[in-house]
């Protein structure tokens, strides 16, 4: 038995695939597919949470991958969803897994998992990166452009 336990957050066209193999495999009490959250209860999910998954092949900017940061969350993502590219710097504050890797995600999901102090390091990592994109810093990165425009 583990501590673990693992959030499905969004809806998609593998759904209800997921929700039979789930059921199948009798991991009721161990996952909870949520559907689409609202962002209030996104973040109550986020500041529970160790690690942050995105199993995305595409994304553009990724903006969720902000928000976990922000709560101090690692993330790992497939590099074929180039937002992540942008935001998860390897090893640092998270993970990015090339060429659609499963093994290699799931590598580096267990390191995470097995590895309290790594999680905690990249975790810190995650939320000082994520303040580059706080509303203080994009409003001044915003008006010092359009200063130079001006």
């Amino acid at each position: 038995d583990s501590d673990w336990y693992l959030d499905i957050v969004g809806n998609g066209s593998e759904r209800n695939k997921v929700a039979d193999r789930i059921y199948t495999y009798g991991l009721n009490k161990d996952i909870t597919m949520h559907g689409y959250l609202k962002k209030k209860e996104l973040n109550e999910l986020l500041s529970e949470s160790s690690i942050y998954l995105m199993t995305s092949y595409t994304e553009s900017f990724g903006i969720v991958l902000i928000e976990a940061q922000s709560h101090g969350i690692p993330c790992i993502a497939f590099t074929s969803a180039e937002g992540a590219n942008d935001l998860i710097i390897n090893d640092y504050n998270g993970y990015l897994i090339e060429d659609r890797n499963y093994s290699k995600m799931i590598e580096k999901l267990e390191l995470l998992i097995n590895n309290k102090e790594k999680r905690k390091e990249l975790g810190k990592n995650a939320r000082e990166f994520s303040l580059k994109y706080s509303s203080d810093n994009i409003k001044k990165e915003w008006l010092d452009l359009l200063r130079r425009r001006g």
